[in-house]
C-alpha cells in the first residue's frame, strides 16, 4: 500500500490504504479544521478602509 525510500513516500494503492485506516482516515483532519483553522493561516483577513 506504501513504499518508502530516500525520505520519499509513494501511496501505492490509497483505496486499500483507507480502507485499513477505517473510521479514523479524515476524523482528526475534521478536526483540526474545525478547532484550529478559524484563528490559523486560513482564516479571512480584516482590512482597514
Amino acid at each position: 500500500m506504501i513504499r518508502a525510500q530516500r525520505g520519499r513516500v509513494i501511496i501505492l494503492d490509497r483505496h486499500k490504504l483507507e480502507e485499513l485506516a477505517g473510521e479514523s482516515y479524515g476524523r482528526p483532519e475534521a478536526e483540526y479544521r474545525r478547532l484550529i483553522a478559524p484563528f490559523g493561516k486560513d482564516r479571512p483577513r480584516l482590512t482597514a478602509e
